[in-house]
């Protein structure tokens, strides 16, 4: 079993905090963490660090200045604080990095998501990088969360695509407050804005893309996004995660554009025991080469959970409850990451009227995440109020 021991900053050598600017005032980027890459940026083999910090904003201005971080490995489990050296500071309120040789030159390069202005850093190959932000055309102002290096035309150069969240600027609100108090609110009360995706011409520079692909045509409230052949056509599609809104699923049609179908023909995105992403769709979508079929554990049927058996079985750490809860049928690896989640279970066993009328919401969030773990596939039947393993 693989075990993991905390190595104090004094130890490692990485003492960067991050900061998340929080203020009476409650602005909603104070509730993002960011983001952290690790990548050898100097090709010794060994993973150097990269955390992403906040920094000056239009809400926030640092009493002492704040900056993302470069730690070099130094391959005797200590890391050397390079960042002023390499120049990659970032000086924006930083929200995730995606690393990756966009210039084919076999350095890794540096692409940092802000709250702001978003930056490219290009590894110059001596320990040194290079803003080349405004010469590559990918700054993408306003509020980038996260970004993905993907080839979507199979040119051989790779492209980037860019998660937008909510349309905000310091003067937004959420909305009228009668006790005259400020909060933190769901993200529900800020309208969304669209995501980007920039062309690879190749030699440093980047076309805005979003528009002529449809990317633009959807605009999301977007956290997170992974490049896959959903439909194993030869062409790289993007799944989207967007927070209160339905996320996104862009079908590459080839000749550049996308199409967008998670929001009408895909209920479920999971990874099969061979490694494969499968789809459950509602319908198949004309044209998109989606077929109606799921992937199951093989010698596995389907595993119904019951709204009281989960809930009996979260009241303890009791393996035996949630196999019998199970009818038996849980293979080990799922039994073993539920006894990881059950202490989740019994710490916020709380009842959330708003889910699945009445079913409780911990319950449902352990057990699902131990089923995913295992390579299983997750439903609820909303007739029966039964989770569903597969």
């Amino acid at each position: 079993m693989v075990t993991f021991e905390e190595v104090s900053p004094k130890t490692s050598g990485i003492t960067w905090i991050h900061s998340n600017a929080g203020s009476p005032e409650r602005y909603l980027p104070e509730t993002v963490g960011a983001g952290c890459a690790f990548f050898d940026y100097d090709n010794d083999g060994w993973m150097d660090i990269y955390p992403v910090n906040s920094g000056p904003s239009d809400f926030f201005t640092p009493t002492t200045p704040l900056r993302n971080a470069l730690y070099h490995n130094n391959p005797d489990g200590t890391f050397t604080d390079v960042t002023d050296k390499a120049g990659v500071a970032g000086g924006a309120f930083g929200m995730g990095v995606a690393a990756a040789d966009y210039d084919g030159d076999g350095w890794v390069d540096l692409y940092v998501t802000s709250y702001g202005r978003n930056i490219l850093y290009r590894n110059n190959g001596n320990g040194t990088f290079t803003d080349v932000t405004d010469k590559a055309g990918v700054a993408a102002p306003g509020w980038s969360t996260c970004a993905v290096w993907f080839d979507y035309d199979n040119d051989g150069k790779l492209d980037l695509f860019v998660s937008s969240f909510v349309i905000y600027n310091k003067s937004t609100s959420c909305g009228d407050n009668r006790l005259n108090r400020k909060y933190y609110c769901i993200p529900r009360a800020f309208k969304p804005q669209p995501s980007h995706l920039f062309h690879n011409n190749g030699k440093g520079a980047f076309t805005d893309v979003s528009k002529e692909s449809g990317i633009a045509d959807h605009p999301g409230k977007s956290f997170g996004a992974v490049a896959t052949d959903v439909n194993n056509d030869g062409l790289m599609d993007l799944i989207v995660a967007n927070d209160t809104l339905p996320n996104f699923l862009f079908i590459n049609k080839g000749g550049g554009r996308f199409e967008e179908v998670g929001a009408g023909g895909v209920k479920e995105l999971y990874y099969s025991n061979g490694g494969m992403i499968d789809l459950d769709t509602n319908k198949v979508t004309a044209g998109g080469g989606l077929e109606e079929k799921h992937a199951r554990p093989m010698g596995k049927e389907p595993v119904q959970l019951s709204e009281m058996s989960l809930a009996e079985a979260g009241k303890g750490n009791d393996l035996a409850k949630v196999e019998s809860a199970a009818n038996t049928g849980v293979d080990r690896p799922t039994l073993l990451h539920m006894r990881n989640w059950m202490e989740c279970v019994r710490s916020r066993h709380t009842p959330n009227a708003d889910i699945h009328a009445g079913y409780n919401h911990s319950v449902a969030l352990c057990v699902t995440i131990a089923a995913l773990h295992s390579g299983r596939r997750v439903t609820f039947d909303e007739a029966k109020q039964k989770v569903v393993i597969g």
